[in-house]
């Protein structure tokens, strides 16, 4: 009876230890280069949110898609209105770290204006998704810099680390009830951020996590016979990033406890 329930357990055993093992590759921290880090700088930013759910792939409201369209394009023409809602993202990505690993972070500004920065923003193209923020990188522009290129690049901005962050926000989650285009769905984001930091003297990265995914948001946005409510995105779009930023959190200080590997 005693090998019978042994054998009942092995196949829960690897389900945890395949779950443990996953996770300690899709987040990675090397707490002794961490350590030196005072300052640093969020260099490369990405932003994409897609709040269409399988519903509306399946039928949609042509009164309501021409409505979302001339929202889309309305704000696409507007690069102030366009770029609110990731700027207020990025500040929270810098105010979390500063907050959580007592690091400096770089203002937006200083950032945007620095020559070195928009040397590589010019430089290297971007074929698709345009930058989130005018004036800094694509998360793409900065997965392709060498070593050199981030040492020069930590040097001009005068910080210990360079950080790239890609937030991607999708449907979590949604109440109510459409059919055929009619009725009221209510859609609760859901934010998954990957993070990288490089220290100017390291190949590899000192923290790197692949996809932390918070909780899905308390607000929704109501989408109306096919047509979005705005009233509450943006909120709804914050509370999703700081949900995504507490887990990123929650990884970083769970990875940087474990047992170091021998």
């Amino acid at each position: 009876m005693k090998n019978r329930r042994m054998c009942l357990s092995l196949p829960l055993m690897l389900l945890v230890l395949a779950q443990t093992l996953a996770g300690c590759a899709s987040v990675q921290v090397k707490p002794a280069p961490l350590a030196n880090v005072h300052k640093a700088a969020l260099v490369a930013f990405g932003w994409s949110v897609d709040l269409s759910s399988e519903e509306d792939k399946k039928v949609s409201s042509s009164i309501g898609d021409i409505i979302n369209t001339s929202k889309a394009i309305a704000e696409a023409s507007d690069a102030s209105t366009r770029e609110l809602v990731p700027r207020n993202a990025y500040d929270a990505v810098s105010k979390k770290i500063d907050e959580n690993l007592h690091w400096t972070m770089l203002p937006l500004q200083d950032v945007a204006a620095n020559p070195a920065v928009q040397q590589i923003v010019t430089s290297i193209k971007v074929f698709g998704d345009s930058p989130a923020i005018t004036g800094v990188m694509h998360p793409y522009q900065g997965d392709r810099l060498s070593s050199a290129q981030r040492k020069e690049l930590a040097e001009k901005l005068g910080v210990d680390a360079v950080v790239f962050a890609d937030v991607k926000i999708k449907v979590g989650g949604t109440s109510g009830f459409a059919m055929a285009g009619m009725g009221s769905i209510t859609k609760y984001p859901q934010a998954t951020i990957a993070l990288t930091v490089y220290a100017p003297q390291d190949e590899e990265p000192i923290w790197r996590d692949r996809g932390a995914t918070g909780d899905k948001a308390t607000t929704g946005v109501a989408n109306t016979m096919g047509v979005q409510n705005d009233s509450t995105r943006d909120a709804a779009l914050a509370e999703a990033t700081t949900l995504s930023l507490d887990k990123l959190i929650a990884r970083y200080h769970e990875q940087a406890a474990a047992p170091a590997a021998k």
